[in-house]
């Protein structure tokens, strides 16, 4: 159960100052230049039609736009990742997971180690992404979007702390659709902290207004789904596959 907590705070410290060190970078200190490297057609120093307000360190807690009721989500949420971070490594010493440790690695292994790493990251994503698009298209029907999804969609043009603004349950399925390929898929337990370190980071990115492209991807696709709630489902994955083969992409 402790190393599950302690990853579980440790990830959300990481997320906190990531997101500090972004807000502040460009919202605060480029926030003359936002032309060069925004996404949203703004130039102003504007956020979401609210003054931003500069403090030495930025958390969803003293972020203006916020409400009460949003942060309450927030806070339920922070609870809930360090929930899932529990039950990822209760199921994973139980026996639950595909997952293995082991550093025995022989010469030739060690050879191929970034092939077998990468190709094991690529399938997780993989899996990772297609359960993501499942829920996220279920999320997007009448009742889930009126009582849970929702949420999320509070701002159409999302900024650093904004990945994580919604009900607590959403950020539960997609927690768990992150889990997912450690129950079906066989690979190291360090390559799978690996992958959800990047999906984290992902997920911070494509909430941040800020151009980034990586592998034929940008973060202007996400963006694009909150503009077009219909369009863009997929996330995670560079390559949006299941939003082209399903004509949601935009």
């Amino acid at each position: 159960m402790l190393y599950g907590f302690f990853i579980g705070i440790g990830g959300i410290i990481s997320y906190i100052y990531t997101n500090n060190k972004l807000y502040k970078t460009y919202y605060i200190n480029m926030a003359d230049k936002k032309e060069e490297w925004t996404i949203y057609k703004e130039s102003n120093n504007e956020s979401n039609n609210q003054k931003i307000v500069p403090k030495l360190f930025y958390h969803p807690f003293n972020i203006e736009k916020y409400s009460i009721m949003q942060k309450i989500h927030y806070f339920f949420t922070l609870i809930m990742i360090i929930c899932i971070n529990i039950f990822a490594f209760e199921s994973y010493f139980a026996g639950y997971t595909k997952l293995y440790m082991n550093f025995n690695f022989n010469y030739k292994e060690l050879i191929y180690l970034p092939i077998y790493v990468t190709w094991d990251i690529t399938i997780a994503l993989f899996i990772n992404t297609t359960s993501f698009y499942i829920y996220h298209r279920l999320a997007h029907t009448k009742y889930l979007y009126k009582y849970i999804h929702r949420y999320h969609h509070a701002y159409l043009k999302p900024e650093p702390f904004d990945s994580l603004i919604g009900h607590p349950v959403d950020h539960i399925a997609g927690g768990l659709c992150q889990l997912f390929p450690m129950y079906i898929y066989k690979m190291h337990l360090l390559t799978f902290l690996l992958y959800s370190s990047l999906i984290a980071t992902l997920g911070i990115y494509e909430h941040t207004g800020i151009k980034i492209k990586y592998l034929g991807h940008e973060t202007l696709d996400h963006h694009i789904h909150h503009m077009y709630p219909s369009k863009n489902f997929q996330a995670g994955f560079p390559i949006l596959i299941w939003d082209r083969l399903f004509g949601t992409y935009k």
